[in-house]
């Protein structure tokens, strides 16, 4: 082969390598994304269910709502000022934080996309069809209130969780 058919060779080749370059970076870019989301849903997860850093607030849910967590939401929401004790201080900012990852995982679906609606549902299905039910009417009104909205209208729309 002589200099002049390597460069016609060369010159021939060169658009499928780009072409083969672009479509490994894209392969590499929509992998490296995956392995992304999976740290994130698994990080979430952690928080939520292994770390230890929601189980009170989840137990006060579960099992104690109508007897404390309704109580610190009246008082919450009907304070006007008034000192709210201590032990209802700590379930409301336990509660707060709470909601504050679900508005969390919200905003990752709805504003960067990086979650799906499968992944917020399965993570917080439970906690979306809980609060949800008739009887955690309080619950409802105080995330509203206090302007968790993303929270507000997922539980206002119909959706299965």
């Amino acid at each position: 082969m002589d200099a002049s058919s390597i460069k016609e060779w060369a010159g021939a080749l060169i658009p499928y390598l780009a072409v083969f370059t672009a479509g490994w970076a894209i392969y590499t870019y929509r992998r490296a994304k995956k392995v992304e989301v999976a740290r994130l849903q698994k990080q979430i997860f952690d928080d939520l269910h292994l770390s230890g850093k929601f189980d009170h607030i989840r137990e006060a849910l579960d099992f104690d709502y109508s007897s404390r967590v309704v109580r610190a939401l009246k008082r919450a929401m009907g304070s006007g000022g008034a000192t709210i004790p201590k032990e209802d201080r700590s379930l409301l900012l336990d509660l707060d934080n709470f909601l504050n990852l679900i508005e969390y995982v919200l905003f990752l679906e709805q504003d960067t996309k990086l979650l799906t609606g499968a992944d917020r549902l399965a993570l917080l299905s439970y906690w979306i069809g809980w609060m949800r039910e008739p009887e955690r009417q309080e619950l409802r009104e105080y995330i509203e209130r206090f302007d968790y909205e993303r929270l507000s209208k997922c539980l206002a729309t119909k959706e299965k969780t």
